[in-house]
């Protein structure tokens, strides 16, 4: 969600705007979203009129083994390629663990008092 927010503005995002449900979905999506979009968009029955926009990143994920603790998007911005570090799944764990076990000695502190 982190990523998404801030490559909102600065990002190059791809559009396609479909208006039927045989309209041909852009070549750039991955087949993974190309089977998922295409599930979403089967026609219905009684259907009159339909229109479905597509936004979507090209985004690349990359871990440096010198920065455990980041994982940096790649993703077009508007002047060329954007970095964007984000802290990597283990860094968020472990700030969790801290700040539960922060919260935990607070209580039983507060118990004790």
């Amino acid at each position: 969600m982190r990523v998404r927010r801030r490559t909102g503005s600065g990002g190059t995002w791809e559009r396609a705007t479909l208006t039927s449900a045989r309209a041909p979905l852009p070549g750039t999506l991955d087949p993974e979203h190309v089977k998922a979009v295409r599930a979403a968009l089967a026609a219905r029955p009684g259907e009159a009129a339909r229109r479905a926009e597509l936004e979507w990143l090209p985004l690349v994920s990359v871990a440096i083994a010198d920065d455990p603790g980041h994982v940096f998007c790649v993703f077009p911005g508007q002047g060329g390629p954007e970095v964007l570090p984000v802290w990597s799944r283990r860094r968020s764990l472990r700030a969790a663990a801290v700040a539960a076990g922060a919260f935990a000695l607070v209580l039983l502190v507060a118990v004790l008092v």
